[in-house]
């Protein structure tokens, strides 16, 4: 009887473990890239270079993957002749189809949708930087699952939706280039 209850709490043991596996992976992104100032005064500003690095928790089924990170997105521009420095904590969502014919290799295309909340920063033009600003993430990327690690890169075109800062219809598009491992 002591061996079956064993066996019993052995095989729960792994059963549980493999359905934590099956909940998706945990990772860590990081990417930088270039910006692309549009709007109102996008004449006078150098869109700078973007970094973003954080965690990320990835979930595949068959065909498709969703994927939530949580980013420290900083980017300095010049303004004229001012600097002007923005933090924002990222929390990017994307779905992604794989659309790839080999199974260690994925290819998948997706978007999202993409918040960014304001942890410090300059003014901009004068006014406050907005607190949120939402983005729409386009992803194109490649995967490699090496069963123990799986790793990701991928490059992604984040439109801004909404404005930087109250009366002004200023937005700073992104291309970023994103590396990531998940686990």
């Amino acid at each position: 009887m002591r061996r079956i209850l064993s066996g019993m709490v052995v095989g729960a043991g792994l059963l549980a473990s493999t359905s934590a596996m099956a909940l998706g992976q945990f990772g860590v992104r990081v990417g930088t890239g270039a910006s692309f100032p549009d709007g109102e005064g996008a004449d006078d500003v150098d869109g700078g270079v973007p970094f973003a690095a954080g965690a990320a928790f990835r979930f595949d089924l068959a065909m498709l993957a969703l994927e939530a990170d949580a980013l420290y997105w900083r980017n300095t521009y010049e303004v004229g002749d001012e600097e002007l420095k923005e933090n924002r904590l990222a929390l990017p969502v994307t779905a992604r189809l794989d659309i790839s014919p080999v199974p260690i290799l994925g290819l998948e295309v997706g978007a999202g949708v993409e918040p960014r909340f304001l942890l410090d920063g300059d003014k901009f033009g004068g006014e406050e930087q907005k607190s949120a600003i939402w983005y729409l993430p386009v992803v194109l990327g490649a995967t490699i699952d090496l069963q123990v690690l799986t790793l990701n890169g991928e490059i992604r075109y984040e439109r801004q939706l909404s404005d930087t800062a109250e009366g002004s219809d200023f937005k700073n598009h992104q291309l970023m280039f994103f590396a990531g491992a998940f686990f």
